[in-house]
């Protein structure tokens, strides 16, 4: 059963910066157990040193609305704001590694030269928390995104397994248990952006599947 459904949207702003922007909500059946919109957006700069300007999640339920905006003032500093139901928080998240977005962690594949079978590790604001993410480029494969299975969807794809853990106040790292596994497929052709992802959480599972692509000149 469909239980959400989603768009995401890429612009180039300029020669590196891209605008990327998420809009997706629980289907009308759904809703009327659960309901839920979310709206994501982001600007990333992917030049010679990948920047995030910001991003912001805007999550609305009946009762509930919470509001992440994060600030990167540079690649090692952000300031995250935080607003549930109008009670507004202030934090500052820093990092030696490096500071990314959600949202950024999926453009990895654009900017970064590749090896298989390595893992990247990338520092990631989602919240107040900051969280670690190992991404491991597992193998090279062809999946097939038709529904029918016809062979017009067929895209050669490298296969890609990403890790989630929590870092702690003290600094420690934990295992994320919300998150149990992510497997995402990238486009092998310009440009390197995900085709497929599935994640298995403790909610149950969810999929997402690249329908359209318009690259505009």
């Amino acid at each position: 059963m469909t239980v959400a459904k989603g768009v995401l949207y890429g612009k180039l702003l300029d020669n590196n910066t891209y605008g990327i922007s998420f809009e997706g909500a629980t289907t009308p059946f759904i809703s009327f157990f659960y309901s839920l919109k979310e709206t994501i957006k982001g600007n990333v700069n992917l030049g010679s040193t990948q920047k995030d300007i910001f991003y912001e999640s805007i999550e609305k339920r009946p009762k509930k609305t919470k509001i992440i905006y994060a600030k990167f003032l540079d690649n090692k500093t952000a300031d995250v704001t935080v607003i549930k139901n109008h009670h507004k928080k202030a934090y500052l998240l820093k990092s030696q590694n490096g500071l990314f977005s959600p949202l950024s962690l999926y453009l990895f594949f654009m900017s970064n030269k590749i090896e298989m079978n390595k893992t990247y590790v990338r520092d990631v604001v989602v919240t107040k928390h900051l969280y670690k993410v190992a991404i491991t480029i597992l193998k090279k494969t062809t999946i097939n995104l038709d529904k029918l299975g016809r062979k017009k969807g067929k895209r050669d794809a490298l296969e890609v397994e990403l890790r989630f853990y929590k870092v702690e106040k003290n600094g420690s790292v934990t295992k994320y248990k919300k998150v149990k596994k992510v497997i995402a497929w990238i486009s092998t052709k310009p440009p390197l952006i995900p085709i497929l992802i599935k994640s298995w959480n403790f909610i149950g599972f969810f999929s997402a599947r690249l329908t359209d692509l318009k690259v505009l000149h």
